[in-house]
């Protein structure tokens, strides 16, 4: 029997190999397979390639007014470089089909209807959704200028929340995504199977694989440099929108890590030496008397420099009410955010901690760090502390940000007992709530520190029956929208002032950030991209009227408002060397702005440090109107000392938690 099975078995065997001998012979007559699929693919993606060219076109065309002061050649070289992002997501995204396609299938198998099917349906799942991401990045942009990155998804509940609103109001973008999805889907998938008369040999299979993968990898890395491509290497241009320009979404969101290490530097041998340096210029102690005046701080929606009047406006004011105060109290025309977006905007006012870094801080893993601010600060001398905000509760991190500020009591769209008053989108809009704020208040005792933050001049821009036809239009929907804000403002102060509470309140008035739709270029300029007003009214008048020229930035608010309480120097709680008194006239003004670089703004210039390569501009005249003063040498080294001393007392600090040490 033994010797009847070994025959049988080998047999068998013959007959397999026979069998795989006779299909491979048939699969490949000549020992060579087509390179069709290969050459299909190819072109596949030179049409991509395009399609991505014309967007980027798009985004450009769609965020002209941040182009403004960009040169005609730095645009072009955005363009270039982007075309090496564009190649480099392209392998990427499409790593999948370019496995299947770099395997030696037989040409029958390549010819089947199923295997094209599943091919073409694939490279559709792959590319025609990062089409989108690209489309709708043009509008976040307006407001962040910059592409988004997977820090984005810190936002996830917001999003979740308002995708609906936002499908209704950015509809056009939607429409130009199906566009390009239907061109692309009638051109790219139609490029031809016809099979080529290229074709490669077997045995050259392996080698020539293994190749064009090391090839696509260098690609992808960006050559044979050190360190491979990221997003950092579009931050070579002349200003950071450019930076913008060249990347595309699908590359920062897919070949980006959240953010999580920020850079180290060494200018200085320890953070002490770093903080003293930025307090040399710092009042210390309090001049006046303590005074236990209640505080409120207004934070506007998107209130920028641009709603006022002359010399900023056009002639025209947005905001005549805010306006009307800021020539009742002291105003700081040059005023500066610390930040592009409304969630970084609360710990630079209430915790003087300007952003100094890619991602928001609420969801950092730098946000459990200790955070001292006016919360801390004033319960200390007796005060209740509050926040006011009608969005939804955890919108931007708010209730956990101003907690670890110190503030007890928030109070969000939940808290708010009249759900008619929603806006469908955001939250309760501006009159009713700010109302609503003005009955809460009557009830704290006294002294009582309360911020309060506005909603309805967020886009979509959605102003309520009668005001939306009684409010005057302006160039952009904006504008109606801040009219409104600016209305609701006027109707809690004259609420406010029937309260018993009203003439011991100082009251802060200042911007989130500038507003994403902006119609005077001046404000898209690298720096106008920060400009807000900033001002400080006490309804007795103890507050001279003054129009400052000064340099100021939100991370002043907090030791300004420390110092005109009596209360500066007087605390347990160390203050962060960011921010000045502006009560303060001994010493320059100065702001600390982050884009991609770290930027020091001073009356004297402008000092700017990307990757320890710094350099020092002159500020952009007319559009800062400075107080006439003698010319004086500029010390660009004392610019870039301060500055790196910013730099790595920030980011040392965070990192180890020792901000407050």
């Amino acid at each position: 029997m033994e010797p009847v099975k070994k025959e049988l078995k080998n047999t068998a065997y013959s007959r397999f190999a026979e069998l795989m001998a006779n299909g491979w012979q048939q699969a490949y007559p000549d020992h060579r397979y087509s390179l069709h699929q290969e050459w299909r693919l190819l072109h596949q993606l030179a049409w991509l390639l395009l399609a991505y060219t014309l967007m980027r076109g798009l985004f450009l065309i769609y965020n002209l007014e941040a182009y403004a002061e960009s040169s005609v050649n730095g645009i072009l070289a955005a363009f270039v470089k982007g075309l090496h992002f564009d190649i480099a997501i392209l392998i990427w995204l499409n790593s999948p089909l370019l496995l299947i396609n770099l395997l030696p299938w037989p040409a029958k198998m390549v010819s089947s209807h199923h295997y094209r099917v599943i091919h073409d349906s694939l490279f559709w799942l792959l590319n025609i959704p990062a089409f989108l991401l690209n489309i709708l990045d043009m509008e976040f942009f307006k407001f962040v200028g910059r592409r988004s990155s997977q820090d984005i998804l810190a936002l996830s509940q917001d999003i979740e929340q308002q995708w609906f609103q936002q499908l209704t109001h950015y509809w056009y973008l939607f429409a130009i995504f199906l566009l390009f999805a239907y061109v692309c889907t009638r051109l790219v998938l139609k490029v031809s199977w016809q099979p080529t008369r290229l074709k490669l040999h077997l045995l050259l299979w392996l080698p020539v694989t293994t190749l064009v993968f090391l090839l696509l990898a260098i690609t992808v890395r960006g050559g044979f440099q050190i360190k491979p491509m990221s997003p950092v290497d579009a931050n070579q241009f002349e200003n950071s929108a450019l930076a913008g320009l060249a990347l595309n979404t699908p590359y920062t969101l897919l070949l980006t890590e959240p953010s999580k290490a920020l850079p180290k530097f060494k200018f200085f041998p320890n953070l002490s030496e770093a903080r003293n340096l930025l307090m040399e210029e710092q009042r210390q102690q309090a001049i006046g008397p303590v005074k236990d005046y209640n505080v409120v701080i207004l934070i506007v929606e998107s209130l920028g420099l641009e709603f006022f009047s002359e010399p900023h406006g056009k002639g025209v004011t947005y905001v005549p009410f805010i306006e009307k105060l800021s020539q009742e109290g002291l105003f700081f025309e040059n005023g500066f955010a610390n930040g592009r977006d409304s969630a970084n905007a609360v710990p630079a006012i209430l915790g003087g901690l300007p952003h100094l870094m890619d991602q928001y801080f609420g969801a950092s893993p730098f946000s459990t760090n200790r955070l001292e601010g006016l919360g801390s600060i004033l319960k200390e001398s007796g005060y209740s502390t509050h926040f006011f905000h009608g969005g939804g509760n955890g919108t931007m991190y708010f209730d956990v940000v101003s907690h670890a500020l110190g503030i007890d009591h928030y109070y969000g769209m939940e808290e708010y007992p009249k759900q008619g008053d929603y806006d469908g989108i955001w939250g309760i809009r501006d009159e009713p709530y700010l109302q609503y704020v003005a009955e809460e208040l009557n009830g704290q005792k006294e002294p009582f520190f309360a911020t309060v933050f506005t909603l309805s001049s967020h886009t979509p821009y959605s102003v309520p029956a009668p005001y939306d036809e009684q409010l005057p239009a302006g160039p952009h929907p904006i504008h109606k929208a801040i009219r409104y804000a600016d209305l609701s403002i006027k109707r809690f102060f004259e609420s406010a002032k029937e309260q018993p509470w009203y003439d011991n309140t100082l009251f802060v008035i200042t911007g989130d950030h500038v507003p994403a739709d902006r119609s005077n270029p001046l404000f898209s300029s690298e720096l106008g991209l920060f400009r807000l007003p900033l001002i400080f009214y006490h309804p007795s008048g103890e507050i001279p009227v003054e129009h400052s020229y000064r340099i100021a930035q939100q991370a002043d608010i907090l030791p300004t408002i420390l110092d005109y309480l009596g209360l500066l120097g007087s605390t347990d709680f160390p203050l962060l060397p960011f921010g000045k008194s502006l009560f303060d006239k001994t010493s320059e003004g100065e702001a600390f702005l982050y884009t991609g670089q770290y930027i020091l703004v001073t009356k004297d210039g402008v000092a700017s440090m990307q990757q320890n390569r710094s350099r020092v501009d002159p500020l952009p005249q007319p559009f800062f109107r400075l107080e006439e003063r003698e010319k004086s040498v500029l010390d660009e080294s004392k610019l870039i000392k301060r500055l790196q001393a910013a730099a790595q007392f920030y980011t040392e600090g965070m990192q180890e938690n020792s901000l407050y040490k």
